[in-house]
Formats: C-alpha cells, structure tokens, sequence
C-alpha cells in the first residue's frame, strides 16, 4: 500500500514539474524568437532612385543614333524598380528633325517611356532586368554591375533582336538654375531667354536635364557638365550651397544653340550664378545671371 500511495505521489510530482516546464517554454519562446528574427517578416521600403542613362542603337531603323537622357522613379528594398525613361531621341524622327538640336510637338521630342523590371544584388550575381515601354514599341534592357557603385549596363534588345547598349549612371545631386540670358546688341542672331534649367549631376560631374522657358513653351533637353564640391554634395542630394561653375548647351530648335558657361557664389540661402554665353550664330555672345 505504502509502494502505491508513493508512485502516485511520483506520478503528481513529475506531471505537475511537466506542466511548468511546458509553460515556462511557452512564455520564453517568443521572446527568443523575437531575439533572434526568426519568423519575423521584413518590411519593404521604398525610396527614390534617379540615373543618367546612355544608349548606341547599332540595328533597327534608329541605327547610328545615340540616345541620352535620364531614368527617374522608386525602388523598393526587394529591387523591384518604377520608372520614367526621358530621353531626347526614341520616338521616329520626323523628316527635318535632328536630335539635339529640333524639340517640341512637330519633332516628337522629348521622349518618354515607362520602366518596370529589377536592379538587384552585388557582384558577378549582380543584375538587371527592365521593360522600356513607350508609344508604340517596347525594349528591354538585360545587363549588371558596371564597375562603379551602383552603375549599370548591358543590351537593348527587342524580342530576340539585340539593337545596342545601354548604361545607367547615378546621379548623385541635383541643380535648379532660375536663369535669364541677352545676347550682346553687336551679335547677329540676337537672343533673350528666361527660363529655369533643371539638372541630374554625376559624381563624375556630368549633367542632363532640362530648360523650360519662362513662357510656357515645350521644355528642351541639355547636356552638360556641373563641378561641385564632393565633400558637400555626399551630405544632401540638393546642391550645396558652395562655389560652383558650369558648362551647359542650350538647343534653340532651328536656330542652332548657346553654349553658356558661369559659376556661383553663395548668397542667403541660394547660389547666385553670372556667366556668359556663345551663339546661336557664329561670333554671337552675351551674358546671364541665375539663382538657385
């Protein structure tokens, strides 16, 4: 009898010390879980991404053209990119139109496209998948890694055709130039403008945007090139407030171009920019003065 009453009292121990055991495992496994990650789902972020982007098309009916301009959209922290492609050539070119040179409604210019696809990882495994989808054609750019951080490139194919290459450089800052120009009364092709010039600028210095006139006019695509310095430009994604100077050509349709090159001064707050400018016509100058 004494040996029956003793297992069950055994029996009562050893349940209960399980029944502890159990709730104590319970209680202290989601704080180890939440400790070390396991299970936890990781949030997709979402920032904005913009790229300067080159392109040669060697077949199709645009061989020998060369295409510039910029990509602009979010990237999420899986890779998956939403984007704009502006560019100053895609579409067909009207006859008497020339890139870089003739923009508006007539010309079809500028250019834009939407972008969907990847830009993932690092290294040899590093790629990029993106579907180029404008009016009337669609291409996709299959590339990776191009050397410097965060640099692309690869081909540009259009079903199986492969017809050129293409490279997508980050832009590093931003410029906004108010800005308002007069030739000198001595130059033949005599100009006036006053417009903004909005520009994407590569660690390397180089720059792509636009300049959309004061009157509402279509906006026209530059290219140029923006020196800053890098120590301020790696704090903010704006242009410091620091001495600058710049080179940039302005398209005028028909009328050719101005070369205009300046540089800044800091003012309250904004960078005052003064410079003059060659052209349109040969031996035509002037001068302008900005603020940004």
């Amino acid at each position: 009898m004494t040996s029956i009453l003793n297992r069950r009292r055994l029996l009562r121990a050893t349940i209960s010390g399980g029944l502890l055991a159990l709730t104590l495992a319970l209680s202290i496994a989601p704080r180890a879980q939440a400790r070390t990650g396991v299970g936890a789902l990781t949030p997709v972020t979402t920032m904005p991404i913009s790229y300067r982007f080159d392109g040669v098309l060697t077949a199709g009916s645009h061989a020998g053209a060369v295409l510039h301009g910029w990509l602009s959209g979010t990237q999420d922290s899986t890779g998956v990119l939403t984007a704009t492609l502006t560019t100053d050539v895609l579409p067909r070119l009207t006859a008497g139109c020339g890139p870089h040179v003739d923009f508006g409604p007539v010309c079809l210019l500028p250019a834009t496209a939407n972008v969907g696809g990847h830009i993932m990882g690092t290294g040899p495994a590093a790629s990029a998948a993106l579907t180029v989808t404008g009016n009337g054609w669609t291409w996709v750019f299959a590339g990776s890694a191009n050397g410097a951080a965060r640099a692309w490139a690869g081909a540009v194919m259009q079903g199986s055709a492969n017809l050129g290459t293409w490279t997508l450089t980050p832009e590093i800052t931003m410029v906004h130039i108010d800005l308002g120009l007069k030739s000198d009364a001595k130059s033949h092709g005599r100009v006036s403008l006053n417009g903004a010039l909005d520009l994407g600028v590569t660690a390397a210095g180089w720059a792509i945007g636009t300049y959309s006139p004061a009157n509402g006019a279509v906006p026209s695509i530059v290219q140029g090139y923006v020196n800053t310095h890098a120590s301020s430009v790696a704090s903010s994604p704006v242009l410091a407030r620091v001495a600058s100077s710049i080179e940039a050509a302005l398209p005028l349709g028909a009328r050719g171009s101005v070369l205009i090159t300046g540089w800044s001064r800091p003012g309250f707050n904004v960078l005052n920019w003064t410079g003059s400018f060659v052209g349109p016509a040969e031996g035509d100058h002037g001068t302008w003065l900005g603020q940004g």
